[in-house]
């Protein structure tokens, strides 16, 4: 067995939920499991994905004031990479089954998604789609609110294609930014674009970082001021 991919939420009652990629058998599932603040397991252990899809990768999760928990992965199915939620209620149980965000399969490749409750009602979940091919990469993003219904209509956000590997955070009062990297010049440069309470936005596509390097798993943290951090 292969363990990987790990992330946490942590809730304002300092207790917290770790998420993480299990390989057995050449199958991957999502695993999924709460924690007191003491560190203790809370109930058993469950499995995110639906037991018929497997190949999952790519978790992220978000937590809100309330104790209400989504979480986000891609999952391949009939050959194409898509990208499922599950949301949790604040009692630690399932709402609803699996979720897409989109009812289309053989059309999308949809992976390396990221999610951040926009506020206590709705939450932005972005991610990486390459339905024109490998080289035309770009970066969406979806708003929900917490019973799953889509707000809104999806919004591209990258203007440069090979864009993937994103994070999305949001500062708890409805301000929020997504940061992906883009590989579409002679160096790899980490780009970001912010939007406002009204779900406008507010800086276009800024760079961030342009060095010769490789910007691989970045974070960003978003305060209730709307300024944040990126490392």
């Amino acid at each position: 067995m292969e363990i990987s991919s790990l992330k946490i939420g942590m809730m304002q009652s300092g207790e917290f939920v770790l998420v993480w990629i299990e390989r057995f058998n050449k199958e991957s599932h999502l695993q999924f499991q709460y924690y007191s603040k003491n560190a203790i397991p809370v109930g058993k252990r469950m499995r995110v994905n639906k037991i018929s899809l497997y190949k999952a990768r790519y978790p992220s999760i978000a937590t809100n004031s309330l104790g209400e928990l989504v979480v986000t992965w891609t999952n391949w199915h009939n050959g194409y990479p898509k990208v499922y939620f599950q949301l949790f209620s604040s009692t630690k149980l399932k709402k609803g089954l699996n979720s897409t965000i989109t009812d289309q399969i053989e059309k999308f490749n949809q992976h390396h998604s990221s999610v951040a409750f926009w506020s206590t009602s709705n939450f932005i979940l972005a991610w990486c789609d390459d339905i024109k091919g490998e080289y035309n990469k770009h970066i969406f993003a979806q708003k929900f609110s917490t019973d799953g219904t889509k707000v809104k209509k999806s919004r591209k956000v990258s203007l440069y294609k090979k864009s993937y590997l994103l994070i999305v955070s949001s500062s708890g009062s409805s301000d929020y930014i997504i940061v992906w990297t883009c590989y579409l010049f002679k160096y790899p440069i980490i780009l970001g674009q912010t939007y406002s309470a009204q779900d406008k936005s507010i800086s276009g596509n800024f760079e961030i970082e342009s060095k010769n390097l490789e910007p691989d798993n970045n974070s960003v943290s978003m305060n209730k001021s709307g300024n944040f951090v990126v490392s």
